[in-house]
């Protein structure tokens, strides 16, 4: 049975055995104490889960951040042989390597002259022609909460305050 269903179990219980005028104390704390018990156990048994899980997180971000360096070390491997390769090529003047038909290697390479690239040397020397201002607007949040904290009505904000577990 599901915690939801457990709770309002519990609350129907104590509904109606409070709304018994000669109950005696007893019964009703027996009953509440068997379903209490019942829905105490499944939290607990939740809370397991939820602290596996959340271990399980901490090794799957464990692995990711290996991953990312595996794969950064890997990029720069593949520059690297890159970089050799162009570099040897334009030393010994060679423009293309072609692959060959019936052999093992399934590429080739080529030499190329790459896109124009700006290369910004010293920015203050830049005429101002060249610049470009932008101009950014946004909402000061701690501004409209403070105000908000203090009564003021602001159209388009309010304040919200959720709940939260703590798993101690």
């Amino acid at each position: 049975m599901n915690l939801f269903k457990l709770a309002n179990e519990y609350k129907e219980a104590y509904d109606h055995l409070m709304s018994i005028d000669e109950m005696p104390e007893e019964v009703i704390r027996d009953t509440l104490e068997g379903l209490g018990g019942t829905f105490e156990e499944n939290v607990l048994s939740l809370l397991n889960h939820i602290k596996n899980t959340e271990y399980e997180i901490v090794g799957i971000k464990a692995a990711i951040d290996d991953f990312k360096e595996k794969k950064e070390r890997l990029e720069k491997h593949v520059k690297s042989c890159e970089n050799y390769i162009l570099n040897s090529m334009s030393l010994a003047n060679i423009k293309e390597i072609s692959r060959l038909d019936k052999s093992f290697y399934k590429f080739g390479a080529s030499t190329r002259l790459s896109p124009h690239a700006l290369d910004i040397i010293d920015e203050k020397l830049i005429p101002e022609n060249y610049y470009v201002t932008k101009v950014i607007t946004s909402v000061d949040k701690a501004y409209v909460k403070s105000d908000l904290k203090k009564g003021i009505d602001i159209p388009g904000a309010q304040l919200t305050q959720g709940m939260s577990l703590v798993i101690k």
